[in-house]
């Protein structure tokens, strides 16, 4: 399945670089793509728990879902 997720901090080619390898590492997430002026990480994932892999990683890297508070321990550095 084939998903856009909205998520914060993405300020330059080096998050985008980031979010990428991160989740290319995730079994079963693909075609990894990050637009930088958007703030979108669209991604192919197969399973939920696939889904939810991609959330926590986002999060540990301090790109958590736009939907997420924002506090200085999840704010990228």
């Amino acid at each position: 399945m084939n998903i856009t997720r909205i998520v914060q901090n993405i300020t330059c080619s080096g998050c985008e670089h980031t979010i990428r390898k991160k989740l290319a590492s995730i079994p079963e997430v693909s075609e990894v793509s990050v637009v930088i002026t958007t703030n979108a990480v669209t991604f192919q994932y197969g399973t939920h728990n696939a889904l939810e892999g991609v959330k926590l990683a986002l999060q540990s890297l301090g790109y958590p879902l736009a939907n997420t508070e924002n506090g200085l321990g999840y704010q990228a550095k």
